[in-house]
């Protein structure tokens, strides 16, 4: 009844989209993923001078959410997206305004329909010594607000201008000197493998020695649950005369970089986290200056991009969805014994099927379940038909959700029959289609192609 209910649920969603969209794209999963199309954050850092800081707003832009220009001639999309940030000082005074423009070029329309690609961007500005309030908004070409988000700045600054920073949350790259923030309002990504927490600050007396505590406080899955236990305490590295500046990349890509800055008094902390007990769930993150406490945070690891067959489980409070998705690959013993049991029971099986089949077992994140179910979600929206609510029980699903996306399609049509074949190269098959009725496409050979000339 639970799994009824889902794919009904999942079955209205989609008809509603039908009638909302003419041109669909190819990939109809672009309509169901789930984040805020327009978010950003804020940091303050130290400047040179102890009367002002340095404030760094990144942000992201879901490219759905953005209008997309076809350029003339070619088969390519573009945006023209300008981004203006105001920030009020304590007494709710506009003081400053800035803005940033950027052009974002895609090669094909359902591109421009994605809510998994993103705008990045990022705007720096330095400001006398104050407690603002920033506001960002994404400006048409009329100038007319598309958009408008307020950003916390939860930093507060002394009247000596000393002041510790709110945790950024970054990847840090592999030789340490550089961060990608997540801009992901207080959360780190789970599928990275570097994952780091940074802290800037600005102390009159120098910069002391901070230990930190971070433990794991509860999962936000009913019943995707990993590793429980979560206590981890050091020290945090100090990097003491530094600033953190970005450095510009094309193609919306930014990264946050520590630089000599001279200033003893000012520098930030680094937290690397170890990827490998990052799992999904809700932090407390402490820091201390011996036995006094200077910080206290909480903050998420989140799959921001978790397939939405494996979200079912939160969705249905079932397994039975996900765990049916495993017949394909299991045997027939294998899967009656997966498929048994209570949801907590089932849930348990199924991670510990992916655990042995995990390409990098040093982390929790499993590259190979999430290919697996982003195929099943691909499968389910994209091969569809009026018979098969979902499509991934029909054989065009099935040889999906094996093999993914074939190397090459073609359409033939033989007397008053058609049919599509799809040519998997690293297989030497092709598999060929036979169109039964409209939209109905049922599974009819597989030829082996390895000899053809």
């Amino acid at each position: 009844m639970k799994k009824i209910i889902l794919l009904t649920f999942l079955s209205f969603a989609f008809a509603l989209n039908i009638f909302a969209q003419s041109n669909l794209p190819e990939d109809r999963r672009f309509y169901y993923n789930f984040g805020d199309p327009f978010f950003a954050e804020a940091h303050v850092v130290p400047s040179e001078s102890p009367d002002s800081v340095k404030i760094l707003v990144f942000y992201r832009i879901m490219y759905d959410a953005l209008p997309f220009k076809q350029i003339d001639d070619e088969k390519k999309y573009k945006n023209e997206t300008t981004v203006e940030i105001s920030f009020a000082d304590s007494d709710g005074i506009i003081i400053s305004r800035s803005k940033h423009s950027s052009n974002t070029i895609v090669d094909e329309f359902e591109e421009t329909n994605s809510k998994t690609k993103f705008i990045r961007g990022y705007i720096e500005k330095t400001l006398p010594n104050d407690n603002y309030k920033p506001e960002l908004s994404v400006l048409g070409e009329t100038g007319n607000k598309l958009m408008k988000t307020k950003i916390k700045l939860n930093t507060k600054v002394d009247k000596d201008g000393n002041f510790y920073s709110a945790p950024i949350f970054a990847e840090v790259s592999m030789t340490g000197n550089f961060f990608t923030p997540f801009i992901l309002e207080d959360k780190i990504s789970f599928t990275s493998p570097r994952p780091a927490i940074i802290v800037t600050a600005r102390k009159k007396a120098g910069l002391d020695p901070l230990f930190f505590e971070v433990s794991k406080m509860r999962s936000v899955s009913q019943l995707l649950q990993w590793n429980e236990n979560v206590d981890l305490s050091g020290s945090a590295e100090i990097f003491r005369g530094m600033e953190l500046n970005v450095e510009d990349y094309s193609n919306n890509e930014f990264s946050v970089k520590g630089s000599d800055a001279g200033n003893l008094k000012n520098g930030y902390y680094l937290v690397k986290l170890p990827a490998e007990e990052m799992v999904p769930g809700e932090y407390l993150f402490v820091f201390r200056d011996g036995k006094n406490e200077v910080m206290r945070d909480t903050f998420l690891v989140e799959w921001a991009d978790m397939p939405l067959s494996l979200r079912s489980i939160d969705y249905s409070s079932s397994a039975d969805y996900a765990v049916s998705l495993m017949y394909y690959i299991l045997t027939e013993e294998e899967f009656d014994a997966m498929d048994s049991g209570s949801d907590d029971e089932m849930v348990a099986k199924l991670l510990a099927y992916w655990t042995d089949h995990d390409p990098s077992k040093n982390t929790p994140y499993n590259e190979a379940m999430a290919e697996y179910f982003s195929r099943a979600d691909f499968a389910f929206y994209n091969y569809r038909t009026m018979a098969v609510n979902d499509g991934a029980r029909t054989d065009m699903g099935k040889v999906y959700m094996l093999y993914g996306k074939p190397d090459k399609k073609d359409v033939k049509l033989t007397g008053e029959k058609s049919f599509e074949v799809w040519e998997y190269k690293r297989l030497d098959k092709e598999f060929i289609f036979e169109t039964v009725s409209a939209g109905v496409f049922k599974l009819i050979k597989i030829n082996d192609i390895k000899n053809r000339e």
